[in-house]
C-alpha cells in the first residue's frame, strides 16, 4: 500500500479493513528478517542463551544479541559470544551471518545500597515519614549491611564522591523510583540524615539516583575498564556506554579501547551513548556528534529526572536529534515487559513500540522479556509483527 497518499476517508477504509481482516501471517526467511529496517535487540540470560533457542530467536527476527555487563561473570561471555556467532551462520549461512551484531552495555557510574541485614528477608522497611541516617561503610567496617534506620553504601570511589556531594533538600530515589528520601542534615561530609518521603521494602544492592548530581570523576570505573578488556577480547560489535553526561564520556570508552589495543590496525567496536541522565539531554547534540549511536534508556531516564512524566518527551527528542544527526538510535526497556510473564502484550505496550518506530527508532530493545522470560521466542515473533506493522505506515507520521 502507497503510505504517502493523503489520508483520505477511502485510505481509511483501506486501512481499517485490512486490519480488521488480515492476511495469512507471513512466511518470512531468517535472511528477509534480518535485513528488515528496523532491528531488533534481544537481551541474552537464561531464558535464551541455550542454542537451540539461540537458533529460533534468530528465525523469528532478532538482529542483535545484547550482553549486560552489569551480570557478567568469569568465562561466561567468551563461552557465549562464540555461540551466538555459530547460531548465526547455522541460520543465516556464512554469508548472511554477519548481519548479526552483538552489543554490550558498560554499567558506567551505578549507585547501590550494600547488602541486607539477615534479620530483614523481604528488604529493610522504609516508613514515609521516618528519618533514616544514609552514610559510607567506614573503614573498620567495609562490610556494613543496611538495617532499620541505616542505608549503607560499599566505599568506592564514585559512592564516596556521591555521599560527599550530598547537601540539605537533595532527593534520592531508591530501586527505580519506588521509594524516595530528602536530605534533611549534613551530619559529616559521609554521613547524611534523610526523611522517607516515599516508604517501601529496601532489598540488597538495589540502585539509587540522584537527580540533578553532577558526576565529579570519571565515566568508566574500574570494573568497566575489566569488563571492556573482556569485550575486546569476545570481539563484540557495539559498546554501550551507561550514564553518559557529556562527549568526553564516549571519548573516553575510545580512548580506553586505544591503550588496551595500541595497535595501528586494530578494530575497535562501534560506541553507543545510552541517554538516561537530564545532563546527555542538556549536551544531547554534542553526545551524538561524538557517537556512532544511541540508547533512549527509558527506566533510568525517568529515575535519573525523578519524573516519568519527562520520558515520553525526552524519548522523541531524543530521536529526533538523531535523525536529524544521521545517528542509529534505540528505544529500550520496559517496552513488552507484560510479557515476561505472560504471552501476549497489553494493548498500550503494542502502542508504545509502534509509537517509538513512527518516531524514527533504528532499533527496539528488549530486556527482561528475552533475559528470563516465560517465552522469548513467542515474545520476540510478537515484536517484529509489532514493529514490521508500525515500520509500514510510519510515513503516516514521520516528519
Amino acid at each position: 500500500m502507497a503510505l504517502k497518499r493523503k489520508l483520505s476517508t477511502s485510505t481509511l477504509r483501506d486501512l481499517v479493513e485490512e486490519q480488521t481482516n488480515p492476511v495469512k501471517e507471513p512466511q518470512n526467511s531468517p535472511l528477509d528478517l534480518a535485513n528488515r529496517r528496523v532491528k531488533i535487540i534481544a537481551t541474552l540470560g537464561p531464558a535464551c542463551w541455550d542454542d537451540d533457542k539461540l537458533d529460533a530467536l534468530l528465525r523469528v527476527g532478532v538482529n542483535i544479541f545484547r550482553l549486560n555487563s552489569a551480570h557478567r561473570r568469569d568465562g561466561q561471555f567468551e563461552a557465549l559470544v562464540p555461540r551466538v556467532r555459530a547460531a548465526a551462520e547455522r541460520v543465516l549461512g556464512r554469508e548472511g551471518a554477519n548481519k548479526v551484531k552483538v552489543m554490550a552495555d558498560l554499567q558506567g557510574v551505578k549507585y547501590r545500597c550494600a547488602e541486607v541485614d539477615a534479620a530483614f528477608p523481604d528488604g529493610v522497611p522504609l516508613a514515609a515519614g521516618e528519618t533514616v541516617t544514609l552514610a559510607l561503610a567506614s573503614e573498620a567496617d567495609k562490610e556494613a549491611v543496611c538495617k532499620k534506620g541505616h542505608i549503607v553504601l560499599a566505599r568506592t570511589r564514585d559512592q564516596i564522591d556521591m555521599v560527599t556531594s550530598l547537601e540539605e533538600d537533595m532527593k534520592l530515589l531508591l530501586d527505580d523510583a519506588t521509594m524516595r528520601l530528602r536530605v534533611v542534615k549534613v551530619d559529616t561530609p559521609e554521613s547524611k540524615t534523610c526523611k522517607v518521603e516515599v516508604g517501601g521494602n529496601l532489598k540488597p544492592r538495589k540502585g539509587i539516583n540522584v537527580p540533578g548530581l553532577d558526576r565529579k570523576g570519571p565515566g568508566l570505573t574500574d570494573k568497566d575498564m575489566e569488563d571492556l578488556e573482556c569485550l575486546l577480547n569476545c570481539g563484540v560489535d557495539i559498546i554501550a556506554m551507561s550514564f553518559v553526561e557529556k562527549p568526553a564520556d564516549v571519548e573516553e570508552v575510545r580512548e580506553a579501547m586505544k591503550k588496551m589495543r595500541p595497535a595501528a590496525d586494530a578494530v575497535f567496536p562501534k560506541v553507543f551513548a545510552k541517554i538516561e541522565k537530564p545532563q546527555a539531554i542538556t549536551n544531547i547534540d554534542d553526545i551524538l556528534k561524538a557517537s556512532d549511536g544511541a540508547m533512549v534508556e527509558r527506566g533510568d531516564l525517568g529515575s535519573e529526572f525523578g519524573n516519568p512524566l519527562a520520558v515520553p518527551f525526552y524519548q522523541k527528542l531524543t530521536l529526533k536529534k538523531a535523525r536529524q544527526h544521521g545517528v542509529f538510535c534505540i528505544v529500550a526497556t520496559q517496552l513488552i515487559e507484560h510479557m515476561i510473564r505472560h504471552l501476549t502484550p497489553k494493548c498500550a505496550e503494542v502502542g508504545d513500540v509502534a509509537n517509538a518506530v513512527f518516531d524514527g527508532a533504528d532499533a527496539v530493545m528488549l530486556s527482561g522479556e528475552t533475559a528470563m522470560g516465560v517465552d522469548p521466542v513467542n515474545c520476540v515473533k510478537t515484536f517484529r509483527a509489532i514493529v514490521d506493522e508500525a515500520d509500514e505506515k510510519r510515513y503516516m507520521f514521520l516528519s
